[in-house]
């Protein structure tokens, strides 16, 4: 058991950091696409990249796995995009920083999840270093721009709830797979009647662009999504999503060095609180034993092999009753 949180741990640590290239690549992208464009482009390269590579079984996997997925993927990371069109990095990155207490929140209301002291005291570390972080400007924003970040958030968070319920058991590769496809097949219709087809009108959509949306499918979108669903089957939904805290430190880092945003010893200092609230609640607070207990369910039935149909007898569904008759010689025989 130990073990496995460990793993969970590290993916979900991955996670966080590649989770980090995915607001600056995605606003350095957006300068040759649309918002619904670059949601197509990098969850349709994300989604051939895993089946071309890893080449994961789709049969099994839940259909309502699919269906969340093109919602939280694609719905999500589309208002994302509207919203990074109008707002900067650094704000975008605080209010993707308050992902792990929305969460928390949702796993309490609808998970009756118990958060302890501890952990909402590392939530608060987090999203005091995010303030600090992140709070010093850095571009142009709008109110309607970090309106749009904040919605996004919280589909995301919902979203992290309802799959956490619905991956025990599943390939997290395939699953993954499918729901990048879905995602970028239910935003091309709206793509194309707000946008319509990118690189017409004699306007070409610039290399650097392609680039960027490539490394942001590659970098920021296969690596990360799928680390982070290894890591929901090995912990609690509030515990892995405080891992998204990392993208905020990882992308002003990025802001700094890249956009020319200011970095100065206060937001180093914020993050090294992010950090630590970051490791207060996750590593220091251990789940409950009804989390505990609910893991460990979930890892038992995942590993239990299921048999095929076609290989099992009919007459070994057949109730106890009809079954009865067969054994009569073996009685008498005794």
């Amino acid at each position: 058991m130990r073990t496995t949180r460990n793993r969970a741990l590290l993916a979900l640590t991955a996670a966080g950091l590649f989770w980090g290239t995915s607001v600056p690549l995605s606003k350095t992208a957006l300068s040759g696409f649309g918002p619904g464009w670059l949601t197509v482009l990098r969850f349709a390269v994300a989604g051939v990249i895993l089946l071309a590579v890893m080449r994961p079984s789709l049969r099994g996997i839940r259909p309502a796995l699919i269906f969340w997925g093109a919602l939280g993927y694609g719905a999500c990371v589309v208002v994302q995009n509207v919203g990074l069109t109008r707002t900067s990095v650094t704000h975008a990155a605080l209010l993707v920083g308050a992902v792990p207490v929305m969460v928390a929140v949702f796993a309490m209301i609808f998970d009756k999840a118990r958060v302890g002291a501890l952990a909402w005291t590392g939530f608060g570390l987090s999203l005091a270093g995010i303030a600090v972080v992140a709070g010093s400007g850095g571009g142009d924003a709008s109110l309607s721009g970090d309106a749009l970040i904040l919605l996004s958030v919280a589909i995301g968070s919902g979203f992290t709830i309802v799959q956490a319920r619905m991956l025990p058991g599943q390939d997290v590769i395939a699953v993954s797979a499918a729901q990048f496809l879905a995602s970028a097949a239910v935003v091309v219709p709206f793509a194309l009647i707000l946008e319509g087809v990118p690189g017409t009108g004699g306007v070409a959509v610039p290399t650097s662009a392609l680039v960027t949306g490539g490394a942001l499918a590659v970098i920021g979108t296969v690596l990360p999504y799928t680390l982070f669903a290894i890591g929901q089957t090995g912990v609690a939904p509030q515990v892995a999503g405080a891992f998204m805290n990392l993208e905020t430190l990882v992308a002003a880092a990025i802001g700094a060095t890249v956009f020319g945003e200011a970095m100065g010893v206060g937001q180093v200092v914020g993050a090294v609180v992010l950090l630590v609230g970051i490791y207060l609640s996750t590593v220091l607070s251990a789940p409950t034993p009804a989390v505990l207990a609910e893991i460990e369910s979930a890892m038992a039935a995942a590993a239990m092999p299921q048999p095929r149909a076609e290989q099992v007898p009919v007459r070994a569904y057949r109730p106890v009753t009809e079954m009865q008759p067969e054994s009569e010689p073996l009685r008498e025989a005794a």
